[in-house]
């Protein structure tokens, strides 16, 4: 019978393979270890570390891998013999594998993006989750979770690298005096930094964009920290709608405007 014949072949694969399992749980709570006792919450750092974790994680299921085919009498000499373990990869057929590996690299080394980075591939853009030897987690604002395999990482958007501009714009009527209209807009946001530490300078108006058939558009900035304009944007716009409100003054929208001729049909 298979079982008996097999029967001390069968024990050591399972040692091997608890073997792996514990190594991996070592490897994973040593690499924690610092991260927790140090209390370290920068992006580089948990990067590296999840690196590290695929690396090591992936090292040991070879190396066991190897151990399981020499217990069952397979020689793997000819799979190290050409260029060690990457050998074996291509061996199997998994050049895919290779290159993932490769793509994986050179994303951590050349520092494309780090963990918890908003960024976009392909149109799809999330904040990264999980950046591995062989893959990149993307998860968007819905929660949609998508997974891209390194090698077809060739083009990358990050929007966390450097700060971002909040920009609001807002139309009011021809008849308005813009000079009492700024004066208004700077009372309301003046104390808005003390609300959003988000920002980094103070809004500015930057003045009047353009002259609309029905209003004229002003335009507002603030230099936020990266991808955080959105909420100050929405505040911004609260604050200047709520001042409006409260001097009546006349914002801007279309109307039409219909001549009547008595006598005309």
């Amino acid at each position: 019978m298979f079982w008996k014949d097999n029967l001390v072949k069968i024990i050591y694969t399972v040692i091997i393979l608890l073997v792996i399992i514990i190594l991996i749980l070592i490897f994973r709570t040593v690499l924690n270890r610092p991260l927790k006792r140090r209390k370290i919450h920068s992006k580089r750092a948990q990067t590296i570390t999840k690196l590290l974790k695929s690396f090591f994680q992936y090292t040991i299921i070879i190396l066991g891998i190897l151990g399981i085919l020499s217990v069952w009498g397979i020689d793997v000499k000819p799979f190290l013999a050409g260029a060690g373990i990457l050998g074996l990869a291509i061996g199997f057929g998994a050049q895919d594998l290779v290159k993932d590996l490769v793509s994986g690299f050179f994303i951590i080394l050349d520092n494309y993006y780090d963990v918890g980075d908003i960024i976009e591939i392909k149109e799809f853009k999330g904040e990264v989750v999980e950046i591995g030897l062989r893959t990149t987690r993307i998860v968007n604002w819905k929660g949609d979770l998508k997974i891209f395999a390194n090698r077809e990482i060739t083009e990358v958007i990050n929007y966390s690298k450097f700060n971002s501009t909040a920009i609001v714009h807002f139309k009011v009527s021809y008849t308005e005096n813009l000079e009492f209209i700024y004066q208004l807009v700077e009372q309301a946001l003046n104390d808005i930094e003390e609300k959003y530490s988000q920002i980094i300078t103070k809004p500015q108006i930057v003045g009047v964009t353009s002259l609309e058939d029905d209003g004229v558009v002003i335009r507002i900035t603030a230099k936020t920290k990266p991808e955080t304009h959105y909420e100050v944007e929405r505040g911004i716009n609260k604050r200047i709608k709520d001042v409006f409100e409260k001097n009546k003054i006349q914002v801007a929208f279309k109307h039409v405007v219909v001549a009547y001729k008595e006598g005309v049909e």
